[in-house]
């Protein structure tokens, strides 16, 4: 027992001597017995000297009273943990942290005491915090610019914002004044005695010498000491009398261009080191950035003032017509998107009652007996990719039913799906009932035809002689009615359509009411645009055919110049969609500097960060990734849709110049999950003709979806060939895809499971790139998928 006591007393000794920190032992009157190696070292004495010393005698006086307060402590609890300051044998003081026990042994009480030298961590403590003033300074600017719309007010508060929150003792602002060509101060704050100077000098851009240096060498310019400062301006004295010992000056810029400058100013000397001197980067970085937002803000407002003028030429137009116009769906209801407002003097309900069938769909109001007509004709229409022309009955709110005639076009969308049909509604009642009353009596119809004010007439449904012609037709296109009985219907017509009119009659069409659009040649040669509504008659024991010809040329007109407003609103939605796009570029930077400061402050303190600190950075780095990743996206998306994205044709290898690197890139990724992720090649060579880019990028995606949608198993990259094509198969054991959503993968922004309660992170985006990448490298993709089997994506390219 005694040689285990003494091998534990031998083994405790050569701990305390060799430890890291300082350790004493010491009797209660505070005299030093027992000093460590490491105390001799931490203190500058002797061990001799320092067993011949009070502990008092390290402490430096501004502690003592604080040691007195833990004094009494230790007392009452045995053992201590403080922070304090001591001094070593040369006069310096430095900050230590104490761990004191008070203990009795053999009637005797002493203090243990262990003094670990916390200098090295105190400086870190101070270089934090003064990073983290720099950063709020920074994250504080960033939020005023996206905050503030007013330019002046934007630069008063950025003005303000260093002295706030970045200890500086001033900030000013200057912006060239184009008229003058000098740099005009615009915003200052703090330090107001100097300022007040500045602003009263006549020329201030020249009060400071090296703020025009700065600005017009498009270069930083420090200086770290006004005492050493070689020159005797003005405002050096001014400045050293505002407690000005440091001061530094960037260039502002607007797209490229240095357009003014800001200046920070400090107390202490040599403060501008570089942490701050990217500061004052990243806050020019940031102005220049706001003024091009304020420019392109203004060039939007513009460009959506010309929208909306655009929109109300074309509603004047729309409300100018004297029928419907309109854009519906294809469906039995054939629900309505837009009407014009002429639709309530036709149909007694307004055009807002009928948009989303919210009162009354436009199909409730055609006569059940017409519908299937309607829709038959219609349908008839989109199959042969043509126009069609209708008449048919509605029934308006009030008053019996109306004839109509409606002239319309399907509107199909890039893949060729019909989305919906546009075109123009007119009310024929008026004609209509005008030619069933000629039926019921000759002299009714003798006089309807002398009198109507539309021109008709009457022709051999045979020879095409006219039989008939009212005083509207003679009037209109000029001919007596004795030259009208000498010609044929041929003749109305310009030359270059009366091989089609001959065709046409010749099949002797047998129709009770037909309508068409067509061109007809007055006798001083004018050609106007006529609506032609024909109806089959016996007419004086002769099969003949009566026709109304409707001068439609103003409304031809009219329709032409509505096409061209809309052509021009889609052009100016055009210049939006490029705006946005740009706009969507500019966000990256925010980002950046969020990860960029995040990484720093993680470098500087990392050896003091616990496990959950760690985790939090992580997740940091892990947002700004997963946002500049979906930005890059939006911007790529934003510049194929605008036509913008262009690209490099060049001989590539799938195999070294793709899929391997990008193998290696998500090998950790892939091991973080536990999953086997292998590359196979069967194929001599892998060489194809594409975008290095736009192939890389389409695999990225692929290779991504592929390991995060697989929980267990196994990603696998096929390279192999056929006769004419190099084929490559992206394979993974994951969630799958449901069959109900095949059809819709590689549409933007849609995604199997969508809200908050979504397991996979992304924008809905990948998918849609990687199906416009391989358009434009023509390249086809196949997907076959089970759920919860897995999915395997297949691209073909063509060899060469």
């Amino acid at each position: 027992m005694q040689k285990e006591k003494l091998y534990f007393s031998e083994h405790l000794r050569l701990l305390n001597e060799y430890a890291n920190d300082a350790i004493f032992t010491s009797d209660s009157n505070r005299n030093i017995l027992y000093a460590n190696k490491k105390a001799a070292v931490i203190y500058g004495y002797e061990r001799d000297e320092l067993l011949s010393m009070k502990m008092d005698n390290l402490i430096s006086p501004k502690s003592l009273e604080l040691m007195h307060e833990r004094l009494q402590e230790l007392l009452d609890n045995k053992s201590i943990l403080y922070e304090s300051y001591h001094v070593r044998k040369n006069g310096e003081i430095f900050p230590v942290e104490l761990s004191i026990t008070y203990f009795s042994s053999e009637d005797n009480d002493y203090i243990l005491s262990i003094h670990r030298d916390i200098s090295e961590r105190k400086e870190a403590e101070k270089n934090i915090n003064h990073l983290t003033n720099l950063y709020a300074t920074l994250s504080q600017i960033n939020q005023t610019i996206v905050r503030e719309n007013n330019k002046e007010e934007l630069f008063k508060k950025i003005s303000k914002i260093p002295v706030d929150f970045g200890k500086m003792i001033g900030c000013a602002l200057y912006i060239k004044d184009e008229i003058s060509d000098r740099l005009i101060l615009k915003s200052c704050y703090g330090i107001e005695n100097y300022f007040n100077y500045l602003l009263n000098q006549k020329d201030n851009n020249k009060s400071e010498d090296f703020v025009s240096k700065a600005f017009e060498e498009d270069k930083p310019r420090i200086i770290n000491s006004l005492r050493n400062y070689n020159t005797n301006s003005q405002w050096i004295i001014r400045a050293a009398e505002a407690g000005i010992n440091s001061c530094a000056a960037a260039a502002i810029h607007f797209y490229s261009k240095p357009v003014g400058a800001l200046v920070l100013y400090s107390q202490d000397e040599n403060y501008f080191n570089t942490p701050e001197l990217k500061l004052l980067e990243e806050i020019t970085t940031d102005i220049s950035f706001a003024l091009e937002v304020f420019d392109r803000n203004q060039k939007r407002e513009q460009y959506e003032k010309e929208i909306e003028e655009n929109e109300k030429r074309l509603a004047r137009l729309f409300s100018n017509l004297p029928g419907i116009a309109y854009r519906c769906q294809v469906d039995r209801d054939w629900t309505m998107e837009f009407m014009s407002d002429a639709t309530f003097n036709i149909t007694g309900y307004t055009p807002d009652e009928f948009i989303e069938n919210k009162i009354i769909s436009y199909g409730d109001l055609i006569l059940p007996e017409d519908r299937q007509f309607v829709w038959d004709e219609i349908q008839s229409a989109i199959k042969k990719n043509s126009s069609f022309t209708l008449v048919y009955r509605i029934k308006p709110r009030e008053g019996s039913y109306r004839w109509v005639w409606e002239r319309g076009v399907s509107i199909k969308d890039t893949a060729g799906n019909v989305v919906a049909l546009e075109g123009f509604v007119s009310d024929i009642t008026d004609t209509k009932e005008a030619s069933e009353k000629l039926q019921k009596s000759e002299e009714s119809f003798k006089y309807l035809f002398k009198h109507n004010p539309l021109s008709m007439w009457i022709y051999d449904i045979n020879s095409w002689n006219f039989l008939e012609v009212n005083d509207a037709a003679i009037s209109k296109y000029g001919y007596t009615r004795e030259e009208f009985f000498l010609m044929t219907l041929v003749e109305l017509r310009p030359e270059e359509e009366k091989e089609n009119l001959i065709e046409n009659l010749r099949k002797k069409r047998v129709r009770v009411t037909e309508t068409g659009e067509w061109k007809h040649k007055l006798k001083n040669g004018e050609v106007i645009d006529v609506l032609i509504i024909s109806h089959q008659i016996e007419f004086k024991n002769t099969d003949a055919v009566l026709v109304v010809a409707i001068d439609i040329t103003d409304r031809k007109k009219t329709q032409t110049e509505l096409l061209f407003a809309k052509e021009k609103a889609e052009a100016a939605n055009k210049l939006k969609s490029e705006f946005l796009a740009q706009m969507s570029h500019e966000i990256r930077t925010p980002v950046n500097v969020i990860l960029s400061f995040s990484n720093l402050i993680k470098d500087t303190i990392d050896s003091y960060l616990d496990q959950d600190m760690k985790e939090g950075f992580n997740a940091i780095e892990h947002a700004s990734t997963r946002l500049i990743r979906t930005i890059d996206s939006i911007l790529n998306m934003a510049q194929i849709q605008t036509g913008a994205f262009e690209i490099n044709l060049e001989v590539i290898s799938l195999y070294d110049d793709i899929l391997l690197i990008l193998h290696k890139e998500f090998l950790p990724f892939a091991q973080s999950k536990n999953l086997i992720f292998s590359i196979e090649v069967n194929c001599n060579s892998s060489l194809i003709e594409g975008d290095s880019y736009c192939i890389s990028q389409l695999f990225a995606n692929l290779v991504d979806n592929a390991i995060k949608y697989t929980d267990k198993g196994e990603v696998k990259i096929n390279l192999h060939c056929s006769e004419e094509n190099i084929l490559v198969e992206v394979t993974d054991s994951g969630v799958g895809i449901s069959e109900e959503f095949l059809p819709y993968i590689f549409h933007a922004f849609s995604q199997e499971e969508t809200g908050y309660t979504r397991r996979f992170e992304g924008s809905g985006l990948g998918l849609a790139l990687v199906k416009s990448y391989c358009d434009m490298n023509k390249a086809k993709i196949e997907v076959k998928s089970k759920k919860n089997i897995g999915t395997t994506f297949t691209v073909s390219f063509q060899k060469i």
